[in-house]
């Protein structure tokens, strides 16, 4: 009988010096796994403040945002979507034409390089016009499955894709801030270059006090 029991003592070590290579592998996966994915997520994901009431009432003034990068939210060269709220630079050109077209105001308060953030309503290669508090894509009304707050005088003079329709450029998109009452966007210079998206909001992650003096952008 002990020799039998010896026997099987013997294999039981065996076993166990199978098992811990495949043990040590399966940690060894997981952990590279999961560096991988914390790697990516530090990477393709970075985080904003809200300073303006331009994308109220979906973006409050004191809002933390969660954003996901650029070539992480359209890689490969896919184009953003109609609705996606999007982060872009505030380019010199479009600065130069906001200020052309309000010459003697505070258009030029949005510096070269600043960061903003609106809803894209129109895509490369389409025709937009807003009439009122309507946008008309392609000649037909845009169903705007989010709440927007409409301008309080329709009859203002906006230079882009207001007084007649505007052919959006095949490299560009037309933004447009949810609260049409308070926003530079499109209506004020024109198109935006796709090149310029910086990320794409994600959601919001908590919300701060602002200061009193919380500018339209």
């Amino acid at each position: 009988m002990k020799i039998f029991n010896h026997a099987s003592d013997r294999a039981t070590p065996s076993a166990n010096i199978q098992e811990l290579p495949l043990r040590n592998r399966n940690r060894y996966y997981f952990s590279l796994f999961l560096l991988l994915v914390l790697g990516y997520t530090a990477l393709a994901f970075t985080t904003g403040y809200i300073p303006s009431s331009s994308m109220e009432p979906l973006l409050k003034p004191g809002d933390h945002v969660l954003l996901m990068r650029a070539w992480a939210a359209y890689p490969f060269g896919i184009l953003p979507s109609r609705g996606d709220v999007v982060t872009f630079h505030f380019t010199k050109a479009a600065q130069e034409r906001d200020a052309a077209n309000f010459p003697g105001t505070d258009a030029t308060s949005i510096k070269s390089g600043e960061i903003l953030i609106k809803r894209i309503v129109a895509l490369p290669g389409e025709t937009v016009q807003i009439l009122g508090n309507t946008v008309y894509i392609n000649g037909k009304p845009l169903h705007e499955n989010y709440t927007t707050i409409p301008v309080n005088n329709p009859n203002l003079y906006y230079p882009y894709a207001v007084l007649q329709p505007l052919t959006v450029p095949s490299d560009c998109v037309f933004v447009l801030g949810d609260n049409r009452n308070n926003s530079d966007d499109g209506r004020f210079w024109g198109p935006l270059h796709i090149r310029d998206i910086t990320a794409k909001y994600v959601l919001t992650l908590y919300h701060t006090k602002p200061p009193k003096d919380s500018e339209s952008q």
